[in-house]
């Protein structure tokens, strides 16, 4: 069982009656018995079962305007079922959360990493989420895996999961129509880029559009389960959700340039691109599709800095 005093609201709770209160539960009853405590940090809740086990995380809210994942966090205590081991249940970006924006300052996605010194506004105040990462990485550093819901703007595109290799066995057991590696190299700081920098496994589910909520957070339903049967939380035999996904290595990050920018045409993510086609035309380069590539998450009005769009190619095996 984890060391948690400090982490608890109530400090009357400690890991000692803590304890004591799961021995009670296995001598009373063969049922499962979850236990869920808040967190000192706001927005974070700790849920133990009566059985020792792995601790894994799920989190939503990293993007404040992604709602499914915030959803299904908030009603999270009456649907997660687990048989042994820890849940820490996480909202990402609080500030963003409450105004429905993607962010407030910064981009939260782009900087979990604890040895990250993020700089300061032109204001010369420090973003809202550098204190947010501070606090949510030591929640992250507890777990064994991460899961990280997100959702994504065109309502054409498919359910993909983001993951590297390491993580790749769990990510077949969930299932995905497309699953996607080497973001830590391409984009970096995302809650997966962390934990696997720690060693260890993340993933991030990308459930669908941002104006599907309930959809989604009926994906949510059904591929949260799989992560926990997949870290062995539960014993439960759940086939995965899709077979047979399409596997993409991302290859590199195109950032919008100053001066013009304009996509050569509408693109889905993951789209097969025609060997030679234009993508963009992005300042003074003009990019053009190479043999096998697939464009991800194309933004016809990326601001300057932003990422315009990612290149990707897809992989046999």
């Amino acid at each position: 069982m984890l060391k948690l005093d400090k982490l608890y609201q109530n400090k009357k709770i400690t890991m000692s009656n803590l304890n004591s209160t799961l021995t009670r539960s296995r001598n009373k009853t063969s049922t499962p018995t979850l236990i869920w405590q808040p967190a000192t940090v706001e927005g974070v809740w700790i849920g133990h079962a009566a059985e020792e086990g792995p601790t894994v995380g799920i989190m939503g809210g990293v993007h404040g305007d992604e709602r499914a994942g915030v959803e299904f966090i908030r009603s999270a205590k009456s649907k997660v079922k687990i048989k042994r081991g820890t849940v820490v249940l996480m909202l990402g970006n609080l500030k963003a959360i409450k105004n429905h924006v993607r962010y407030k300052d910064i981009n939260l996605n782009r900087h979990f990493n604890k040895h990250e010194v993020i700089k300061p506004l032109k204001s010369g105040k420090e973003p809202y989420e550098a204190n947010r990462v501070e606090e949510l990485i030591p929640f992250l550093d507890m777990c064994e895996a991460v899961l990280d819901l997100h959702e994504y703007n065109n309502p054409k595109d498919k359910p993909f999961i983001i993951c590297e290799r390491d993580s790749m066995k769990t990510a077949l057991k969930m299932g995905a129509p497309i699953i996607s590696f080497g973001w830590c190299k391409s984009e970096h700081g995302g809650s997966d880029d962390y934990m696997h920098s720690q060693g260890k496994q993340g993933i991030c589910y990308e459930l669908g559009a941002r104006r599907a909520t309930a959809k989604d957070v009926h994906l949510a339903d059904k591929v949260v389960p799989r992560f926990l049967a997949a870290h062995g939380l539960t014993d439960a035999k759940l086939p995965p959700l899709f077979r047979k996904p399409m596997l993409v290595q991302t290859l590199k990050a195109v950032i919008r340039a100053k001066g013009q920018y304009k996509l050569g045409r509408s693109f889905k993510s993951f789209e097969k691109l025609i060997p030679g086609e234009l993508i963009a035309v992005n300042g003074a380069e003009s990019i053009y599709a190479e043999p096998g590539q697939v464009i991800i998450f194309p933004e016809p009005d990326a601001p300057v800095g932003d990422e315009a769009f990612l290149l990707g190619a897809i992989v046999n095996n």
